[in-house]
């Protein structure tokens, strides 16, 4: 029992020098470079970016040209004598002097596609390409939608009501038109887009 014991203190010893070594070994620089740009990067770059290891060096990708916006909005100061403050607004909107104007880049906007076109240096001379809806501006997305989705609201907000057969019929626009507006506020491709796709 006895050299039971003193066998087992001296594995739980060296188990325990083990464990210090292990925590005092600290990879060195490039492995910690390496592994901080990995972290980085979301989990489908990492995954694409294991799987160009392995693609096959003789096949080329297809090359497109891509056209990318963003709004950047300007404001100003100016000085109005009005009356009241909606007279002053007013002619702050009909005043067309923006000498002063200044850049709000705190404000601008989301980056979005205007253009795509097959090719290297083709911009607005090779194939349009139609831009998959879920990269368009995503405020005029919905700007473009708020007629139709008052057009479902107003088919059935009527005082003497919808019939059954009426109803029958606005029932699968209106919930298209929902699943639609759902699609761009999540920043999704366009349920029509999806089914053309499939």
């Amino acid at each position: 029992m006895r050299r039971a014991t003193s066998a087992s203190v001296v594995a739980g010893d060296q188990y325990l020098d083990l464990i210090s070594r292990r925590s005092t070994c600290r990879p060195d620089d490039d492995t910690l470079l390496r592994r901080e740009r990995n972290r980085r990067l979301p989990f489908p770059a990492r995954r694409l970016r294991r799987a160009s290891l392995f693609y096959d060096r003789n096949k080329t990708m297809p090359r497109f040209t891509i056209e990318t916006t963003y709004r950047m909005p300007y404001y100003r100061h100016a000085v109005y004598d009005a009356a009241t403050p909606e007279e002053a607004c007013r002619l702050a909107i009909e005043d067309d002097d923006w000498s002063c104007e200044l850049p709000d880049h705190e404000c601008a906007g989301p980056t979005y596609v205007t253009g795509i076109w097959k090719g290297g240096g083709a911009a607005y001379e090779g194939k349009n390409i139609l831009v998959p809806s879920q990269f368009d501006e995503t405020i005029q997305r919905k700007a473009d939608h708020f007629t139709e989705l008052l057009d479902q609201l107003a088919f059935v907000a009527r005082p003497m009501g919808v019939s059954v057969v009426d109803f029958e019929r606005w029932l699968p626009r209106a919930m298209a038109a929902v699943e639609k507006a759902r699609a761009i506020m999540e920043e999704r491709r366009d349920p029509e887009q999806d089914q053309l796709s499939t």
